[in-house]
């Protein structure tokens, strides 16, 4: 589950409690949760991989081991998080997975990655049977490039945009 490279020493204990846990809400929400399960992530590229440091550092981290790096991070802190899956993920299996974690409570909302092509009667549909809190589009689900020039509506075309609106729900 975690990973041989964390140790949270009693350093980091004192450090916490003497500079960071006052400074602190009694509940924290954490609005950019990546989580995944390993069986979704087998066919990332290995230079995909090597190309951005952020999805090689948040691309490994189930809905359990969030909830046990909160604990370990904020001992005395109730977690809440918004988490949805990376891009690069089987984003059908993953969505699911992230639906499933929000219904079960170990994530407080689950957003479903979106991408271009998807129809708004499928949308509609995972949303109404899965219970998703909203949507998260991505700009390099496109291009595949992380910073490139890309419009909005590339991404997110105006129909998904539309039906976020018309749902009532977060992009």
């Amino acid at each position: 589950m975690i990973y041989d490279y964390f140790h949270y020493t009693q350093q980091d204990r004192d450090y916490y409690n003497a500079h960071i846990a006052t400074r602190l809400p009694k509940r924290i929400l954490d609005a950019h949760t990546h989580i995944n399960l390993p069986e979704h992530l087998k066919n990332i590229p290995p230079e995909r991989l090597q190309s951005d440091w952020a999805l090689q550092t948040g691309m490994h981290m189930t809905a359990d081991d969030a909830i046990w790096y909160y604990q370990q991070f904020f001992p005395d802190r109730e977690v809440l998080n918004v988490a949805f899956p990376i891009k690069e993920a089987d984003l059908e299996a993953n969505n699911a997975y992230v639906a499933e974690c929000a219904r079960n409570g170990k994530i407080a909302h689950g957003l479903m990655c979106l991408k271009p092509e998807y129809s708004c009667a499928y949308i509609e549909e995972e949303v109404r049977t899965r219970g998703f809190s909203g949507f998260k589009p991505y700009p390099d689900i496109v291009s595949g490039q992380k910073g490139a020039e890309i419009g909005i509506f590339e991404f997110l075309p105006r129909e998904q945009m539309a039906l976020a609106e018309r749902l009532g729900l977060p992009i």
